[in-house]
């Protein structure tokens, strides 16, 4: 949780993570999805620190549009699949342009994925990463600045 280290600490964290990623693997990350979406509330000193620290190592922080609620242990394949599925969110969004949140260590949504995925190709959706749709939206991708949808 970002918001609970102090602002070394949360350099050290992010970007010793990143290090090892390149040491690894030769590749530079450049987003930065926070545990918990954690990055403080808009105006806090947490927030601007942390958004100062993605500035600083070359990362753009990543929300999400929709959740897919899979975290949630009452939440179903089914209830997943008709949130994610559903015409217009809480806040009346659509899905174009929509960052969906999922996790890869529940049974439960690779379920919901087998109906999910088809579904929305057959709507003509187009699947992309969200690095692919950062950098073809209108704003493009900016170090520091937070997404939770590609305008």
């Amino acid at each position: 949780d970002l918001e609970k280290l102090s602002p070394a600490d949360r350099r050290t964290t992010v970007g010793d993570v990143n290090d090892k990623i390149y040491r690894l693997f030769g590749y530079r990350i450049h987003l930065l999805r926070p545990p918990y979406i954690s990055y403080g509330k808009k105006g806090s000193d947490t927030r601007e620190d942390i958004v100062a620290m993605a500035k600083e190592l070359e990362l753009a922080i990543v929300n999400h549009t929709r959740s897919s609620h899979d975290s949630h242990e009452d939440y179903t394949a089914q209830m997943m699949i008709e949130r994610i599925l559903a015409e217009k969110d809480e806040l009346g969004r659509g899905l174009n342009g929509s960052i969906l949140l999922f996790h890869d260590k529940y049974q439960k949504t690779v379920e919901a994925m087998k109906v999910i995925i088809p579904a929305l190709q057959q709507q003509g959706y187009q699947l992309v990463t969200v690095s692919e749709l950062l950098n073809c939206s209108k704003e493009g991708l900016h170090y520091g600045w937070i997404y939770s949808k590609a305008d």
